[in-house]
């Protein structure tokens, strides 16, 4: 069990990062009811994030930097995406 919790830590980091921007769709649509646009702010942030970090790839992927870039791309753009989904969600907010 010890070698799959060492693979799983990108999941628990993706976990942790959508359920803080879920808590922070959830603030904002609060604060900002009169602006129905602005709950979807945060995992477009994110989403465009993590396209930056892709793009930053080219330069170096065969350093430890590029992976780096990689992993950030991966769990911004997936948290940005779970963010997009729980704004679409009417039950959810």
């Amino acid at each position: 069990m010890e070698e799959l919790t060492q693979h799983l830590e990108y999941t628990k980091l993706l976990a942790y990062i959508s359920l803080g921007i879920m808590v922070i769709i959830y603030i904002v649509h609060r604060f900002f009811r009169k602006y129905k646009w602005a709950k979807y702010l945060p995992g477009l942030i994110l989403i465009l994030f993590g396209f930056y970090s892709l793009l930053t790839i080219e330069k170096d992927s065969f350093q430890s930097e590029g992976i780096g870039n990689l992993v950030s791309f991966l769990v911004s753009t997936g948290s940005g995406v779970i963010g997009l989904f729980f704004c679409l969600n009417p039950r959810s907010i």
